[in-house]
């Protein structure tokens, strides 16, 4: 079973990599390292094909949120220094879902 895992991750990251091939490079990279580091956790997490469809959107979408959460909070003026930046809030709303997977 980790072998077929081991073949997917790799396949996924080849894939990713033959995509962003016209992209710029700051994409390419981009893409490069994401690739890895799903592959990368998946492996070490060791994570079904199955577990990995169903942990990954949810990750993804996690850390999309978090990141505007960030940007919104890199935005405040240093008048508004007491504003949360909103990661908690991101991350505790997929509280259920995190405990379904």
């Amino acid at each position: 079973m980790k072998k077929i895992t081991k073949i997917l991750v790799a396949l996924a990251a080849m894939v990713c990599m033959g995509f962003s091939a016209n992209a710029s490079v700051a994409d390419d990279w981009k893409e490069k390292m994401m690739a890895e580091k799903i592959a990368f956790l998946t492996l070490e997490v060791g994570l079904t094909p199955e577990e990995a469809q169903a942990f990954w959107p949810v990750y993804n979408q996690i850390s999309k949120e978090k990141n505007d959460a960030q940007k919104a909070g890199e935005q405040i003026t240093a008048s508004h220094s007491g504003a949360p930046s909103g990661d908690f809030d991101v991350a505790a709303s997929y509280d259920a879902d995190i405990a379904k997977l």
